[in-house]
């Protein structure tokens, strides 16, 4: 198989966003009870996984967040005083950018695949946002393009964020391959586009990803190459996947 290009996904995927919703949201509930709020952490977990999966709000950063995810979860919790709502999302944001570190392993990965291959990052979110999670994770310069929601104006599933990608790119869509962790945004609509695709399967272990797992629970209608546990196992599987006679 020829492959000339890899996409990849951003959240779940490049980054740990459970773990970085959870660092956050855990700033945030320790700056309100300092203001005298004290709430049950674990409904006000749930209560803010549920805005985030269930909203739709354009180009959305669920990392980060956007301000109307904040709005919603202070309404839903009855916060009403600005000051504190200001400082508490202050708190969220510098505790949940904190956590994302380079992974000597993820960089190593992604380091050997942009020897061979065109690298892009295919997102839903801010162009900006995305350029500053990779660069804090050390990554931003093995992407030669990022294609994000805002850019093109169209989100996953569109199939029009991936046309743009293939045109972008300057391949054809069976040259490139798309690799995430959603079976509906990326390897259902990367597939239909044309694109090969790989899902990296998502851990629900953990404490933190238990909310997540029935919104995030969808099967997908198409199947990828192959499925691994993360991106560092990515270059064992393309490799394998290239000396397939075809």
């Amino acid at each position: 198989m020829n492959i000339k290009a890899l996409c990849f996904d951003l959240d779940g995927t490049l980054i740990n966003v459970i773990e970085g919703v959870w660092i956050g949201l855990n700033a945030l509930l320790l700056q309100l009870e300092e203001a005298g709020v004290k709430l049950n952490s674990r409904t006000a977990y749930e209560t803010f996984v549920y805005i985030l999966l269930k909203s739709r709000i354009p180009h959305q950063d669920i990392y980060l967040c956007e301000l109307p995810h904040f709005d919603a979860f202070f309404r839903e919790v009855g916060i009403v005083n600005e000051r504190i709502k200001e400082v508490a999302i202050k708190a969220y944001r510098e505790a949940a950018l904190s956590a994302l570190q380079p992974n000597p392993a993820l960089t190593k990965a992604i380091e050997e695949l942009s020897k061979r291959y065109v690298l892009a990052v295919v997102a839903n979110g801010r162009r900006e946002r995305i350029k500053l999670y990779l660069t804090k994770l050390g990554l931003f310069s093995y992407f030669s393009s990022i294609i994000s929601s805002d850019e093109v104006g169209y989100e996953k599933p569109s199939p029009l964020i991936y046309e743009y990608a293939i045109e972008k790119l300057g391949f054809r869509p069976f040259e490139i391959v798309m690799i995430g962790d959603d079976p509906v945004l990326d390897i259902d609509a990367a597939n239909r586009a044309g694109m090969k695709t790989i899902l990296i399967r998502r851990n629900y272990s953990s404490e933190a990803s238990r909310p997540w797992r029935q919104f995030l629970g969808k099967r997908g209608e198409t199947k990828p190459l192959g499925i691994v546990n993360n991106v560092m196992e990515v270059p064992r599987l393309i490799r394998q996947i290239v000396e397939e006679p075809s």
